[in-house]
């Protein structure tokens, strides 16, 4: 059951504040909700029973509307180390063995947790890995600004789609296509990125390569590679990760 709305902050301001699309209003509860630097955990055994001290309310329009009935909620924010929040896990009506509704425990809200944690961690070292790339591809279209780039992402777009077809022919599993297209793009969009190790001579020569010259290709886009992984796994691991 997926409703953006079910809880939500409220502020006595709220009505002087320009209307917004549904993904900023969602953006701003979740600021309201969490006042970014003070992030926790919210665990509710019936939301219909909140104390009137409390800075949010529940929105019971989605149950109104569809006769369902909310009650215990467990609440989660998805934050990266430093306090950036990036979304939040909700979950809705906890069970028990007989099906019935019971509050959420504090197992239930370690495990929660460690998902959360779990899944910002994976969030932001995708987003680095994308950032990388695109970057490294920007360097290397110094040196050729006329094609480079323009190269890159024909090749990431055409690698992807061929592999998309390939993929829906041979029945591979949607979850895997989907897992692999996105690996593939960002592989392919890096296949030039050596060029900024290499001499423009090397590249750029009208002829065959000698022995010579293509181990100095293949030497500089290991190196470029190697620099690379190294600079990302410093900015995920944090400060004093050392290497």
């Amino acid at each position: 059951m997926k409703n953006s709305e079910l809880f939500k902050a409220f502020s006595p301001d709220d009505a002087a504040r320009p209307p917004s699309s549904p993904a900023e209003e969602m953006l701003k509860t979740i600021e309201e909700l969490y006042h970014l630097k003070d992030l926790e955990t919210l665990l509710i055994d019936d939301v219909y029973a909140l104390e009137k001290d409390v800075p949010y309310a529940f929105n019971r329009e989605f149950d109104d509307t569809t006769g369902y009935r909310t009650r215990s909620m467990l609440t989660v924010p998805i934050a990266v180390r430093d306090g950036r929040l990036l979304g939040v896990l909700q979950l809705i009506n906890a069970e028990d063995k007989l099906g019935r509704v019971v509050p959420f425990s504090s197992e239930d809200t370690l495990y929660i947790t460690q998902f959360a944690n779990n899944a910002a961690y994976a969030i932001e070292n995708a987003k680095l890995t994308r950032e990388m790339a695109f970057r490294m591809v920007e360097i290397a279209a110094l040196r050729d600004p006329a094609e480079t780039a323009a190269h890159a992402e024909r090749v990431s777009a055409l690698s992807a789609e061929l592999y998309t077809v390939w993929g829906k022919k041979r029945n591979i599993d949607q979850r895997e296509r989907r897992h692999t297209r996105e690996s593939l793009r960002i592989a392919a969009i890096l296949h030039d990125v050596g060029k900024v190790a290499v001499s423009d001579t090397v590249p750029k020569k009208p002829g065959e390569l000698t022995a010579f010259e293509r181990r100095d290709l293949f030497l500089g886009m290991a190196d470029t590679v190697v620099r690379a992984i190294g600079t990302r796994y410093k900015r995920a691991a944090g400060p004093g990760s050392g290497g």
